[in-house]
């Protein structure tokens, strides 16, 4: 093998060297670019998960520092805070100012679906159904909706029968649909355990306010 055959294949050698240390580097430089995401994005999490604590910790002291004042309103209305400079914002709702989902009379549901725009006809139907679905026995009322009615409407479930849980619930019942749900969920609650509301404590985007 002659000299020039030997400073060639050492050159091929010396370029694929390189061309293994290029890749190598970049597969270092986007591992570690890929770290500092996943780090960054861990802090970013807990700084707001802190926050969240912070903001907590200061609506408990809020109502604690306030609990003897009558006149105080809790309806939603967002307080701002700064927590270590940065700004927090702290709602708080009096759920009694909400309509109790398993509590509120057939009239209070009337009233509230009425507000919504729909007709009487579908008013009574959906204040029927959902006291089928909280009440404990399978006969549905006048308008109302047991199993049958979620059947023919193609439904792989009938009502309840038992309680509401939750607000997101409400979704399941017959004549809810995602936009009605939307419009009502903010003036809905399970925790009152009230046939009535108490106006003054509900939240500012409700019908009654």
């Amino acid at each position: 093998m002659t000299r020039a055959s030997e400073r060639g294949i050492a050159l091929v050698g010396v370029i694929w060297g390189s061309v293994f240390v290029a890749i190598v580097a970049g597969s270092f430089v986007h591992g570690t670019r890929t770290d500092l995401r996943v780090v960054c994005n861990v802090l970013d999490a807990a700084q707001a998960e802190a926050l969240a604590d912070g903001g907590i910790e200061l609506g408990l002291a809020d109502l604690l520092a306030a609990r003897r004042d009558r006149n105080r309103v809790w309806d939603g209305r967002p307080r701002t805070y700064r927590l270590g400079g940065e700004k927090v914002l702290v709602s708080i709702e009096d759920e009694s100012g909400k309509v109790d989902l398993n509590a509120a009379s057939a009239a209070l549901l009337r009233a509230l679906y009425l507000s919504t725009g729909i007709g009487s006809d579908d008013a009574d139907a959906l204040t029927d159904a959902t006291l089928d679905w909280r009440d404990r026995d399978g006969l549905p009322r006048p308008n109302g909706a047991e199993e049958a009615a979620y059947r023919r409407a193609d439904r792989d479930y009938g009502a309840k029968n038992a309680p509401f849980e939750s607000v997101r619930e409400f979704r399941h019942v017959l004549g809810v649909d995602q936009a009605l749900y939307d419009r009502l969920a903010p003036a809905l609650t399970v925790y009152s355990r009230r046939r009535g509301i108490d106006p003054a404590a509900a939240p500012a985007r409700c019908w009654w306010r």
